[in-house]
């Protein structure tokens, strides 16, 4: 997973889909940071299970898409979508019956079990569906009927042939692929009417939970996913190392930290007080000294020494380390870096410079708007892809601010480390400590308060892009 663009992300979201955004690089997973009641982040198998099941859906995703397309080019049925879903929900969790994937799918099934079903004898083709989904949670579907406490059959003879056909019309599907289970679904919606099944409005909360994703498209590096996903011969690696590196592609979506853009915009002021816009030539400095062979020559007898100024680097990397060090256990450092993140890109890009702004955590996503730079938080820090993002930005200055001290990855040499300045920040009730971030970066600047950190960024910002004398 880690070495595919896949990310996984929390957002206060109706529905966990699996898609590629308008602008983005990677394959995003969208996970609720609340599901059935219980909160995400406090529960690692209700967190990878969603992630799995996702995940599971990602080698159809393109085929599944174009299907949802037809149904809304042709105007079929206005709940064959969400027939559709669930059948495909079914037909993807039974390809994953192996430990432990199948272990963290069976506890997300468990949460909606436990946060309840209004009604208890399945009636409408809502109960029905729900009935077979999640009565039995430790297996993905059910095909048992609901009974009362003599073991007596609760469905009455509509409900009894309608339950049966369906059953047996999803056993149909299990080992074929979307189109089949859409035909499935029309099948079921089919037979709902016949047998006179109620098909309330709307469909319940349960239905949007668990879907396949409704991103409207998947991109070039979307498609190398998917296609890498089906060359490995299985959906997700072995469960151990999908629990090991789940740090790696997980982070934390929210609302943009707008304090922090406000006061980004008055730093970015005396940032640009360092910058100059143009190139510029030699400049003459001092007093002068006499030089007899111009004064010979009929010309001003006074040499001034030049000294050359040095214009704005077009190019800035700036990576921004957004792990949960940074803000967790009351920590403020996430907010002050942001800050700073802001100025320095506003600063660039009003002065005519690039700035490319990198979050990093165990991973990295490449920002694809302030907003969105000031948005991401993760879990754990590594720089083991830090080498091979350098390389697809050759022109680029490095700055970045931390506060790891993780050494250096492999790949890195002395030419990425002289590109690059560290602004060190301190560890909550720790002050920096230099040793290992000199070995990534031929500049460090330790910051002993949080405070002083936009002062040093301000300082490193105008050193790596601003103007030299």
């Amino acid at each position: 997973v880690t070495s595919l663009p896949i990310h996984v992300v929390l957002e206060d979201a109706d529905t966990a889909s699996v898609g590629q955004r308008e602008g983005a690089e990677e394959i995003v997973i969208t996970i609720p940071r609340e599901f059935a009641g219980r909160e995400v982040v406090s529960s690692s198998s209700l967190l990878l299970g969603l992630a799995a099941h996702e995940m599971g859906h990602l080698s159809d995703l393109e085929e599944v898409l174009r299907l949802v397309r037809e149904i809304e080019e042709q105007g079929e049925h206005a709940f064959l979508e969400t027939v559709f879903g669930v059948v495909e929900d079914i037909r993807n969790e039974s390809r994953m019956m192996d430990e432990p994937i199948d272990n963290w799918l069976a506890d997300t099934r468990q949460a909606v079990l436990d946060e309840g079903h209004e009604e208890e004898t399945p009636r409408t083709l809502w109960d029905l569906l729900w009935w077979m989904r999640f009565s039995n949670p430790a297996l993905p579907w059910s095909a048992a009927r609901p009974v009362d406490e003599d073991g007596r059959d609760l469905f009455a003879t509509n409900e009894y042939l309608f339950h049966g056909s369906a059953v047996d019309r999803i056993e149909q599907v299990l080992d074929k692929g979307p189109r089949e289970s859409l035909a499935a679904a029309r099948d079921i919606l089919r037979w709902a009417r016949e047998y006179d099944i109620p098909i309330p409005e709307p469909p319940p909360w349960w239905l949007w939970l668990m879907g396949s994703g409704r991103h409207p498209s998947v991109g070039e590096r979307g498609q190398a996913a998917i296609q890498a996903v089906q060359e490995q011969g299985k959906l997700l690696p072995d469960g151990d190392d999908l629990k090991a590196g789940a740090g790696s592609f997980v982070y934390e979506q929210g609302p943009p930290d707008r304090e922090a853009l406000a006061k980004g915009h008055r730093l970015a002021r005396q940032i640009r007080q360092g910058w100059t816009q143009r190139q510029q030539g030699s400049v003459g400095v001092g007093v002068g000294r006499y030089d007899p062979r111009l004064d010979g020559r009929g010309l001003p007898p006074f040499a001034l020494p030049l000294s050359r100024r040095r214009s704005l680097p077009k190019k800035l990397l700036l990576l921004l380390d957004v792990s949960d060090s940074m803000y967790s256990h009351g920590c403020n450092n996430l907010h002050i870096a942001r800050t700073v993140v802001a100025a320095v890109a506003l600063a660039a890009k009003e002065t005519g410079g690039q700035v490319e702004i990198v979050l990093f955590w165990c991973g990295y996503t490449i920002a694809n708007s302030l907003e969105h730079a000031l948005s991401i938080r993760g879990y754990g820090t590594q720089l083991d892809w830090l080498p091979r993002l350098l390389e697809r930005y050759p022109a680029f200055d490095v700055l970045m601010v931390t506060d790891a001290e993780v050494g250096v990855p492999a790949g890195w040499d002395e030419r990425k480390r002289a590109r690059t300045t560290v602004v060190l920040v301190p560890l909550p009730r720790k002050g920096p400590q230099t040793g290992r971030a000199a070995e990534l970066a031929r500049r460090v600047l330790p910051v002993e308060r949080p405070e002083d950190l936009p002062y040093l960024v301000v300082l490193a910002a105008r050193s790596t892009m601003g103007t030299q004398a």
